[in-house]
């Protein structure tokens, strides 16, 4: 009875992490996914199937693009790391 409740509780929080994926993704500019290398629909695409499907690709989203596309926003180089001086 334990492991059926501890399930349950991964999976809520998988599907909470989806659904923030799929704001995250609307809340940066169509630019900046694509300064980014990564246009906005393939990666509003991206996580929504992470949602529905598996969510490995959202943590793909979270760790590989989100950076490069915040770094963007921020001013800086696409791949997620500061201007060189």
């Amino acid at each position: 009875m334990a492991s059926t409740g501890i399930s349950l509780i991964i999976y809520v929080a998988w599907l909470a992490f989806g659904v923030f994926c799929i704001l995250d993704v609307q809340k940066h500019s169509e630019e900046s996914f694509q300064a980014a290398g990564t246009p906005k629909q393939t990666a509003l695409i991206m996580t929504i199937v992470g949602l529905l499907c598996c969510g490995l690709v959202n943590l793909y989203y979270w760790f590989g693009v989100k950076p490069k596309v915040d770094a963007v926003e921020q001013g800086g180089a696409p791949g997620g790391y500061p201007p060189a001086v």
